[in-house]
């Protein structure tokens, strides 16, 4: 492992945990993943010829200062009945958030899985209840300026119905 990773491993992951006020049990998932990261193999490509990733080029304590930024907007924030805010705020608060968390996308899976699982910055989470049909979609949008990772969840309840 080269130094860029050595230094991120110690305590870049925590760091992102801390700065987002995160629960122990989402610590934990993401040490689980950056671990998950550090011991998967790189996939093999099946697109392009001699493509390589050289992740020694990956600026960690550049995504570490973009942890806190989130890029992603939404269009606008009164749609009825629905819960939309930001994912590491909703983690703490929402049961549906934790429950869905890390089911679909689970960090062990592949070695980018797990690193985004890993360092995921920011993102938006989106609860739609029981029953719920939204007329108008919801329109997020994302500037995408720095390395920094983002996730997004979206939690729809049975006969819902909503374009996002």
């Amino acid at each position: 492992m080269n130094a860029t990773l050595k230094s991120a491993k110690n305590g870049i992951v925590e760091q992102i945990s801390r700065r987002n006020a995160e629960p122990q049990w989402l610590l934990a998932k993401r040490l689980e993943a950056w671990e998950s990261f550090n011991r998967l193999e790189m996939p093999d490509l099946k697109y392009g010829s001699n493509v390589r990733l050289d992740l020694s080029k990956l600026d960690f304590l550049e995504i570490l200062e973009k942890t806190s930024e989130s890029n992603i907007k939404i269009e606008r924030d009164n749609y009825e009945n629905v819960i939309i805010k930001n994912l590491s705020q909703a983690l703490n608060e929402n049961e549906e958030a934790r429950k869905h968390y890390g089911t679909i996308v689970n960090g062990s899976d592949d070695k980018f899985n797990a690193l985004t699982s890993a360092l995921w910055a920011n993102g938006p989470f989106i609860y739609i209840p029981q029953g719920v049909e939204l007329k108008e979609p919801i329109r997020l949008s994302s500037l995408v300026q720095s390395p920094a990772f983002e996730r997004v969840l979206v939690v729809a309840g049975p006969q819902s119905k909503a374009v996002i």
